[in-house]
């Protein structure tokens, strides 16, 4: 997984600003990143400020993934006043995961 905070890049010594300006291309081939995971879960509130909720879902699609939505999750961060995800348990033990 990946994970990127940038609350934690404004204070940081390493980083350059714009450092992450084309983070996100448009164009991506899909089959090389399936050929690396093979499978994708993806997690957002449904009112997320940040990342938009429809990108998501389409980033999703194309990479065969598994939505999961978390109602009023904003962008999933302490300030959402979110602790748990029960989706994301529900979702592992669906796969034989847990």
């Amino acid at each position: 997984g990946t994970f990127l905070n940038e609350k934690l890049t404004k204070s940081a010594d390493w980083y350059e600003k714009g450092q992450f300006d084309n983070l996100f291309v448009q164009d991506f081939d899909k089959e090389k990143i399936k050929s690396k995971c093979p499978e994708f879960i993806f997690v957002h509130g449904d009112n997320d400020h940040a990342c938009d909720f429809n990108d998501a879902k389409e980033f999703c699609q194309k990479l065969g993934g598994d939505f999961i939505t978390v109602k009023n999750g904003a962008h999933l961060s302490g300030s959402s006043g979110i602790t748990e995800i029960p989706q994301i348990v529900e979702k592992l033990r669906e796969k034989g995961v847990l």
